[in-house]
C-alpha cells in the first residue's frame, strides 16, 4: 500500500495507520452502509480492528468511524428532508388561509357589536 499511495497528495495521511497487519476497505458509493458491514463483521468475528480510515484527504478516527456508521442512510435522510419541507408548505397553506377567515372573524364581531 505503501508503494500505491507514495506521492499522491490525497491519501498522505494514511501512512500513520500503516504499521502491522493491515486491511483496506475501499469504498465508493454509501460510505455508512459499507462501514456498518465492517463492523457488523468486526462484531461476528471478533479478530479485527479498525484504526482509522482516509475520507476524501482527511484521517478519520475510530470515533468519527463510529459516528459515520451511525448516521441514517440515503434514503432515510431524503424522507427526512422531504417530510419537513411538506410539513413547511403545509403551516404556509395554512397560514395564508387564516388570514382572510381572520379577518371574515373581525369583521363579523366589528359588525356584531356596532349592531348592539
Amino acid at each position: 500500500m505503501r508503494q500505491a499511495i507514495k506521492g499522491k497528495d490525497s491519501w498522505t495521511g494514511l501512512d500513520s495507520l500503516l504499521t502491522g497487519t493491515n486491511a483496506f476497505v475501499l469504498i465508493k458509493g454509501d460510505v455508512g452502509s459499507a462501514v456498518k458491514a465492517v463492523q457488523a463483521f468486526q462484531k461476528e468475528t471478533q479478530k479485527s480492528e479498525t484504526k482509522g480510515g482516509l475520507f476524501e484527504g482527511k484521517l478519520l478516527s475510530q470515533d468519527e468511524i463510529k459516528a459515520i456508521a451511525k448516521l441514517p442512510s440515503k434514503e432515510a435522510l431524503m424522507a427526512q428532508i422531504a417530510g419537513a419541507m411538506n410539513s413547511i408548505t403545509s403551516k404556509i397553506a395554512i397560514g395564508i388561509n387564516e388570514v382572510p377567515s381572520g379577518l371574515a372573524r373581525s369583521l363579523k364581531q366589528h359588525a356584531e357589536s356596532a349592531e348592539s
